[in-house]
C-alpha cells in the first residue's frame, strides 16, 4: 500500500474478514488483527504502524466521510473491485492537473474513492 496523508480512519464492515479479503485484492494492503475497546479491528498497516482499520462496531454509509487511498493503477484497482464483489460507482476520471479519481462501493456498502497521479 502506498503512502497516504490520511491521519485515521475506520470503515464499517459487517464481515471483517471478507472486508479484509476485499481491501487485500484492491489495494494490495497490509492488514493485521488489532484489539479494540468494544472487539477487534482490522487496521491497515504502514509497516509496523497501524492507520486505519476495518470496525465492526462503525456505522456504514453511503454518505460518510469520502476517504481517498492512493492506487498505483486505478484501472487494475477497479477490475479487482468488480471481481471481489464490489460496484464502481464512477470510472476513472481525470481531475486535471491533480491526476485521476473512480469511486467505488466497497462490500460492506461505503463509498470508498481512489486517487492516482499517472
Amino acid at each position: 500500500m502506498t503512502e497516504t496523508v490520511i491521519a485515521w480512519f475506520e470503515i464499517p464492515a459487517s464481515d471483517l474478514a471478507r472486508a479484509a479479503d476485499f481491501y487485500r485484492s484492491v489495494l494490495g494492503a497490509n492488514m493485521a488483527e488489532m484489539d479494540a475497546p468494544d472487539g477487534k479491528m482490522i487496521a491497515f498497516m504502514n509497516g509496523e504502524e497501524p492507520v486505519g482499520a476495518l470496525s465492526s462496531s462503525a456505522t456504514s454509509s453511503e454518505n460518510g466521510v469520502s476517504i481517498y487511498f492512493s492506487a498505483a493503477d486505478i484501472d487494475t484497482a477497479l477490475g479487482k473491485v468488480r471481481e471481489k464483489g464490489g460496484k464502481v460507482l464512477m470510472e476513472k476520471t481525470s481531475i486535471d492537473p491533480f491526476g485521476f479519481i473512480a469511486q467505488f462501493t466497497d462490500t460492506e456498502g461505503n463509498n470508498i474513492s481512489l486517487h492516482s497521479r499517472d
